[in-house]
């Protein structure tokens, strides 16, 4: 196929850069870089150079650093010193490389490129603005149609259209892509919305024109913000809507309505537009005038005379609260009326409220107690004897008998009554202290216990045992094993104020439990065993391993393999009573086998390795590559080339007894040089090509012509026109590890053209002096002749031709021919 000369037109706005997307953009509109003076010798000068990073030209040389370029895409940036006042490769418009060899013989350092790599620069607009390009057709012949692309920063196409403007998208980025062409199939595939690089890659295959990216980045729009004005009292003087935002910097813009109106009560919305060119939405401020009201307090009542009365609120319950000040002072003698009047700057009026005081009562009541500590007392009267009653509360509120003494209770009335607070003193007598007493329990060769009380003692104080008979002793004998309740009482102070407190005495002691025990058996990691007893355990008990030396602690350690017995004796108990069993200690456990493995090395197609365990397997083992994480799985994959070791356990044996061996994962094997070839193009007496590969050659080597069959033979005959690509493997090393090239087979070439351009008819009957000449075209223009006239002449005019047809055969270098006829003629003979 003949492909179609295009024409680009490169316009003001697209530049072209790349017909891929790119990643993000480093920078939007402007970038600003900056270095002090890296060489201050006298005479040097510092200007700072903007790089197109794809052409290499210098866009903008300052000394600000400062560069906000026209359009968006890659550049460079470097700070450049230099002695020279004036070095000519160093403008706009000139190719940076220039600079950089200028450089190397002249007074002139170089620092950069910014960032070590090219920055990617993009146009800002706001969001609320439409995405607009446009660009005549930069190719407009046959049926080509123009597209505009919008595609996002994963490379996907979002939208297509012919007008070249986009609304209504989101803030971010957004690259814009002219596209021209007239193939069904890209206009298809720009259609479908999918990879923006499934179009690109067709540019090879396709009559199509791409110019792009130009990206824009759209920013986020501000909504302006303001100071709350109000609210105002209604009649007040307001304030003056502001001509500009609090926003840094300052949205400026006009209000609707332009001023606030305090005529009436109610809440007005005003609406602020924002001058036109600036990214900012239009925002409201509700603005709220309010009636002058009347405060409201929860206050007033009657008090008694004396009372305190609570300071006078100086905040309203209305809502909002309106704030102020009482006259006059509140006097708690007699009645007074009180004038509330608000503070300035509240929309309310003056009030007032009237506080009556009474005359007081003193509270009567019957004497309780006197009561023993401890004892439930009575109920203080919730009301007095007075009549009419006056009713209140005490503090403390209930009676204590917990302490011995007098406590004075306090009687407060309930408001609403003028009753004055009383007091009423109540005695409460000590109780003995609870007793406390030895006790001798019951033993194998004694079977009877005994109590002696040990406090509290003295002359005055009697002892029981069931709290009817009374002893002076403090001692009670023979008892059986139970709970006894001993009493005591005073009988100086109080003797109906008894302490009592309980004793038990013990059945006759027995044996000890077996001892149970848990052990800790010997491992690799810690090769003696423990036994820890687990019952009896208590403060009184003792243990032994050999019967002769006791401790109380429950754990014995350090123990060889073999049979132990445990002895157990109850030291607060008997402690010749002594209960023992037996524990046995296990021997070491021993080490699992060396592991053994199965490894596959990596592969061109699989760049990684894997070793499996083959033994020892089983359901407690575990397996570490290195020693770092243990798994149950015998498979380590995803290997990259190096040694490792492989360690081995079985969980259900001993952890710590742990083997290992060591092994090696290779490199990824190479693959063989790409092909080397040569070609035999078709011509017009053989219509196919041929690709003989030279290089890489060798008994292992295989050959695949566009990806099909493999072959040994490094020969493709009777090949069709087009682009091949031959792949080339070495079985030997890796039959995964693929090489290729591309090789184009040229089209059959156009044979030459012919016509008669010249000829000359027989001058008299009968002769043989005419001629004819033939001009020929096309081919590769090396020509040569064939005449079928009876000599066969072979140059471009044959002559000495009698009448009749002739035909030459004109063939170029290539072997391709043409032929052409004509007519001699002669006259007509004489009558």
């Amino acid at each position: 196929m003949t492909m179609k000369k295009i024409i680009y037109i490169l316009l003001a706005f697209l530049t072209y850069f790349s017909v891929k997307v790119s990643a993000q953009c480093d920078y939007f509109y402007t970038v600003t870089v900056s270095t002090s003076a890296y060489q201050t010798d006298a005479g040097y000068h510092q200007v700072y150079v903007f790089v197109d990073d794809l052409t290499g030209v210098i866009v903008v040389v300052n000394s600000t650093g400062v560069f906000t370029p026209t359009f968006s895409g890659l550049y460079r940036i470097y700070a450049v010193n230099y002695l020279d006042p004036n070095p000519p490769v160093l403008s706009a418009g000139n190719l940076w490389t220039n600079v950089e060899s200028y450089s190397l013989s002249n007074c002139m350092d170089i620092l950069g490129p910014y960032t070590g790599t090219a920055v990617s620069i993009c146009e800002e607009i706001c969001e609320l603005d439409d995405i607009v390009v446009s660009t005549s057709g930069y190719h407009i012949g046959g049926s080509y149609q123009q597209t505009y692309v919008l595609v996002n920063t994963s490379g996907t196409i979002l939208e297509t259209n012919t007008s070249g403007t986009f609304a209504g998208y989101s803030i971010g980025v957004y690259y814009v892509y002219a596209v021209n062409t007239e193939e069904t199939d890209v206009l298809n595939e720009m259609t479908n919305l999918g990879p923006w690089a499934d179009v690109s890659a067709m540019m090879a295959a396709y009559c199509m024109d791409i110019i792009g990216p130009r990206a824009f980045n759209l920013i986020e729009a501000v909504t302006p913000t303001f100071n709350l004005l109000g609210p105002y009292c209604q009649g007040d003087t307001p304030g003056v809507l502001p001509g500009s935002s609090t926003n840094s910097p300052p949205i400026t813009g006009n209000w609707s309505p332009a001023t606030i109106s305090t005529a009436s009560a109610g809440t007005t919305t005003y609406t602020f537009t924002p001058n036109a060119g600036q990214c900012a939405t239009t925002t409201t401020m509700a603005i709220v005038i309010n009636n002058n009201i009347t405060p409201t307090f929860n206050l007033g009542g009657t008090y008694c005379e004396g009372a305190v009365i609570p300071a006078l609120p100086t905040s309203s319950t209305n809502i909002p609260t309106i704030t102020g000040t009482w006259s006059p002072a509140i006097n708690n003698m007699v009645s007074t009326e009180y004038i509330f009047t608000p503070n300035a700057g509240q929309c309310a009026t003056t009030t007032t409220l009237t506080i009556t005081i009474e005359n007081v009562i003193i509270p009567v009541f019957t004497q309780l107690g006197p009561y023993c500590e401890g004892e439930t007392p009575n109920i203080l009267p919730s009301s007095s004897n007075n009549i009419p009653a006056i009713t209140g509360t005490w503090l403390p509120a209930v009676i204590s008998t917990g302490l011995s003494g007098t406590i004075t209770y306090t009687f407060t009335p309930d408001g609403g009554q003028c009753g004055v607070t009383t007091t009423m003193d109540i005695v409460v007598n000590p109780m003995p202290d609870v007793p406390t007493a030895n006790l001798i329990q019951p033993t194998c060769i004694a079977n009877t216990g005994s109590i002696t009380v040990t406090h509290p003692t003295g002359i005055n104080y009697e002892y029981s045992l069931d709290g009817i008979t009374w002893q002076s002793s403090v001692v009670f004998n023979g008892l059986n094993s139970g709970t006894y309740t001993v009493y005591v009482h005073n009988n100086s102070v109080d003797p109906t104020c008894v302490s009592e407190d309980n004793f038990v005495i013990n059945t006759i002691p027995g044996l000890p439990p077996l001892p149970t025990a848990t052990m800790v058996q010997p491992t690799c990691a810690s090769t003696t065993g423990n036994i820890t007893i687990n019952s009896p355990l208590g403060a009184n008990f003792e243990y032994s391993i050999n019967g002769v030396t006791w401790q109380s602690s429950t754990t014995f350690t350090g123990l060889s393999s073999g049979t132990y017995t445990i002895y157990v004796r109850d030291n607060a108990t008997d402690p010749t009573c002594v209960s023992d069993d037996d524990f046995v200690i296990n021997p070491i456990p021993a080490l699992p086998d060396n592991p053994t493995v199965t490894i596959i090395q990596p592969t061109c197609a699989v760049p990684t390795g894997s070793i499996t365990v083959i033994s020892p397997t089983g359901a407690g083992m575990k397996y570490s590559l290195n020693g770092t994480i243990w798994q149950s799985s015998v498979t380590f994959t995803n290997l990259v080339s190096g040694n490792y070791i492989i360690y081995v356990r079985d969980n259900l044996v001993d952890p710590s007894c742990v083997s290992n061996d060591s092994y090696v994962i290779n490199t990824v094997p190479s693959a063989p040089s790409n092909p080397i070839a040569n070609l035999t193009h078709p011509t017009c007496i053989i219509l196919t090509g041929s690709i003989e590969i030279t290089n890489p050659l060798g008994l292992n080597i295989e050959y695949s012509l566009d990806g099909l069959t493999w072959q040994s033979s490094p020969l493709f005959e009777n090949l069709s026109i087009g682009n091949h690509t031959v792949f080339v493997r070495d079985n030997a090393v890796d039959p995964t590890c693929v090489s290729n090239s591309n090789f184009a087979i040229n089209n059959i070439p156009d044979s030459p053209t012919a016509i008669i351009s010249d000829s000359h008819d027989v001058t008299i009957s009968g002769n043989c002096d005419g001629d004819a000449t033939v001009l020929a075209s096309g081919g590769d223009g090396n020509y040569t002749y064939l005449w079928d006239d009876s000599s066969a002449q072979a140059t471009q005019t044959a002559t000495g031709l009698c009448s009749g047809n002739y035909t030459v055969i004109v063939t170029d270098g290539n072997g391709c021919t043409t032929s052409v006829s004509i007519t001699i003629n002669e006259p007509n003979a004489l009558v």
